[in-house]
C-alpha cells in the first residue's frame, strides 16, 4: 500500500515534500515560458510559407494565360499553393474577371497563372499578391 498523505497538514509544504518526479511551480512557468516563446512550437500541425509581391501584369487578351515563377525556399512539389491579391479591390482594378492560381512546380519555386477570363482585353494596374504554401 502507498503511504498515507495528510491532506491538511499542519504546515504548509514545501519542495522538499514534494516527490522528486512532481515538478515546482518555477518548472511549469518555466516551462510555459518557453513554449510562449519557441519560433514553433507545434511541429505536428500544418505551417504555412509565405511571400509577398507586387506585379502589373502587361495588356492580357480575352482568354489569355499569364505564367510567373517566384522562389520561396521550402517549398516541395505536392505542397498546396495559394496565390491571393492582397490590398486591392477587385472591382475597381477590373480584376475580377481574372483566375489568378499558384502551383508549387519544382523545389523552392512555384508557378503563379494569371487567367483573364473576360472576352476582351484587359490591362491591369499594379497588384499586390501573396502565395502561400501549406508544407506537409
Amino acid at each position: 500500500m502507498g503511504k498515507l498523505t495528510n491532506l491538511n497538514p499542519s504546515k504548509a509544504l514545501t519542495e522538499v515534500d514534494l516527490p522528486g518526479t512532481m515538478a515546482t511551480e518555477a518548472e511549469v512557468t518555466a516551462a510555459i515560458n518557453a513554449h510562449l516563446t519557441a519560433a514553433n512550437p507545434h511541429t505536428q500541425y500544418l505551417r504555412a510559407l509565405t511571400t509577398t509581391f507586387t506585379l502589373d501584369l502587361p495588356n492580357l487578351g480575352p482568354n489569355r494565360l499569364d505564367k510567373r515563377f517566384y522562389s520561396l525556399t521550402g517549398a516541395k512539389v505536392g505542397d498546396p499553393a495559394i496565390l491571393v491579391p492582397i490590398n486591392t479591390n477587385l472591382f475597381t482594378t477590373a480584376a475580377w474577371p481574372f483566375l489568378f492560381a499558384a502551383v508549387v512546380e519544382s523545389v523552392d519555386t512555384v508557378a503563379c497563372y494569371f487567367r483573364n477570363d473576360n472576352s476582351t482585353a484587359i490591362d491591369l494596374t499594379a497588384i499586390q499578391f501573396r502565395i502561400v504554401v501549406i508544407l506537409f
